[in-house]
């Protein structure tokens, strides 16, 4: 138990110092809730929040499992600015190598619910190698407003298993197109109430 809450202490920790660090680049905390059912997958996101502006942000995405490696997920989103979305995620994901290594590719389209929001889509290819409680990668975090430039951040990732039911998942990325950089950490966790193996795609 004490090795727990030490673990969950250092993840704390390392994500505001990350975020003194990088105080002037742009940075997104996130808190998922994952249940799954057999095929069926829930996830509530009550905390997607934007440091540098004050933005935050709630999503519920509720999925299934259709053929492995491909799941299909509904998804809406909703901001503290009148932003309105709903849409739609897919995410293809294998492993290789005696589920050494894991690949997959995510893409997500939205649908502005309001005048004020705009249509957008992500596409997310990642890989990461499997070191036992944790997993190092490379990922491309890509996400297209219509009528804007694309912001493509690509760069180093780190899966780290807390406990059994709780996950630390950060990057620190650059956008290829600009200057910007991107610091995503992501706390998520898991309910597993009937069991079976998956590759999830954050």
């Amino acid at each position: 138990m004490r090795n727990n809450i030490l673990k969950c202490f250092l993840a704390l920790l390392f994500v505001i110092l990350s975020l003194q660090m990088n105080a002037q680049e742009q940075q997104v905390i996130i808190n998922e809730w994952n249940m799954t059912h057999g095929s069926y997958i829930f996830k509530l996101r009550p905390m997607v929040y934007y440091p540098n502006n004050g933005q935050y942000r709630i999503d519920a995405i509720i999925g299934k499992s259709i053929i492995k490696p491909w799941k299909f997920y509904l998804f809406w989103k909703n901001d503290n600015v009148n932003a309105h979305r709903f849409g739609f995620r897919t995410d293809l994901a294998s492993s290789f190598f005696e589920n050494k290594v894991s690949a997959s590719v995510q893409y997500r389209y939205f649908w502005g619910l309001n005048e004020k929001t705009m249509n957008q889509y992500y596409i997310i290819p990642a890989v990461s190698y499997n070191f036992y409680k944790f997993k190092l990668g490379v990922w491309m975090y890509n996400v297209k407003i219509l009528g804007k430039k694309m912001a493509s951040y690509s760069g180093p990732t780190l899966n780290y298993e807390l406990t059994k039911t709780i996950n630390l998942y950060i990057s620190y990325t650059e956008d290829l197109w600009s200057t910007k950089t991107l610091f995503y950490a992501l706390v998520w966790f898991k309910i597993n109430l009937k069991k079976e193996k998956t590759n999830d795609v954050h």
